[in-house]
């Protein structure tokens, strides 16, 4: 596996400013950056889309206010130790909540940024998987599992 690391000293870097349009391209995906702590440090235009805060609403905020208001920090906690631990965090489907408290179904994964073997933050990636039920905010998708 690469590590990250080892990209920094590639010869054709990327800049700054084209990984953030790659990362902002990626609309249906929430990309979250986040320091040791679980505060906020990026926020891509898919996490917007999904989640209604914009990256000014969310910088510096703790990562638990996606999660169920009675889990949300324990949550966080436990996806960090599993992704300091194991290299990843998270995986498992369940509810999340949007900013105007809305709730819904979704598969997450958090995995640690490194910096010379140490972890410096942590980057979380997020999928709506609504579609899978074919509730009424979704009627214009096809649903996962089709009747024969």
């Amino acid at each position: 596996m690469i590590e990250a690391d080892d990209l920094a000293s590639a010869p054709d870097e990327i800049s700054a400013a084209q990984w953030r349009q790659i990362v902002n391209g990626a609309t249906d995906t929430a990309i979250i950056s986040a320091d040791e702590r679980g505060l906020v440090t990026s926020w891509n235009t898919g996490a917007s889309r999904i989640l209604g805060w914009s990256e000014p609403e969310m910088l510096g905020k703790s990562l638990d206010r996606i999660f169920a208001a009675d889990a949300g920090q324990a949550q966080l906690r436990k996806e960090m130790e599993d992704a300091t631990a194991h290299g990843r965090g998270g995986g498992q489907e369940g509810w999340r909540l949007r900013k105007d408290g809305s709730r819904f179904w979704a598969v997450g994964e958090l995995s640690p940024i490194r910096e010379g073997g140490k972890i410096v933050g942590f980057v979380k990636i997020l999928r709506d998987c609504g579609f899978r039920f074919n509730p009424a905010g979704y009627s214009d998708l096809k649903p996962a599992i089709v009747p024969i």
